[in-house]
């Protein structure tokens, strides 16, 4: 864990070159986030405006400097699927295994609960041991309290 306390807030605009660096490294030399080219600052800022018109984008600062993030995002277009979503998670490299993911997805988890979302679902590329790891250990605590957090090993798995 980090000496210092965390800060979990709403992202903004104003962070997308900071979540374009954390990001980065997941996209280059990695199958892990599903895309070729790592998106720059100004991509990123586009998608949080995107993505927090319906659900959260939350990020995780460290002495001011954002060290993580987590937002979730449609699941599905079909109707059925409204009140479902997709989470995905990202962390510094230098802040890796210090709770940030942890306290970022039960920070997430909490607000979409209070949205009405029911199910979550979180697509891992393998080979991801310490990912897999994470999800599964969400997965039980979720199901164990108010919703559920469905993990698979691949993107088109459900």
């Amino acid at each position: 864990m980090l000496a210092n306390p965390l800060m979990i807030r709403l992202a903004t605009p104003d962070d997308g070159a900071r979540l374009a660096e954390i990001y980065a490294p997941a996209v280059v030399g990695s199958g892990i986030s599903f895309e070729l080219e790592p998106p720059d600052g100004t991509e990123m800022a586009r998608r949080v405006g995107y993505v927090t018109t319906r659900t959260p984008w939350l990020v995780s600062e460290h002495r001011g400097v954002v060290v993580g993030y987590a937002y979730a995002g449609r699941f599905r277009e079909r109707a059925a699927y409204d009140w479902s979503v997709e989470v995905s998670a990202y962390v510094d490299a230098e802040h890796h295994r210090g709770g940030i993911a942890l306290g970022l997805y039960t920070s997430l988890f909490a607000a979409l609960a209070v949205q009405g979302f029911h199910n979550a679902y979180a697509g891992v590329a393998l080979p991801n041991e310490a990912s897999i790891a994470f999800h599964l250990a969400m997965a039980s605590r979720r199901s164990a309290r108010t919703g559920a957090l469905a993990t698979s090993s691949d993107a088109g798995a459900t």
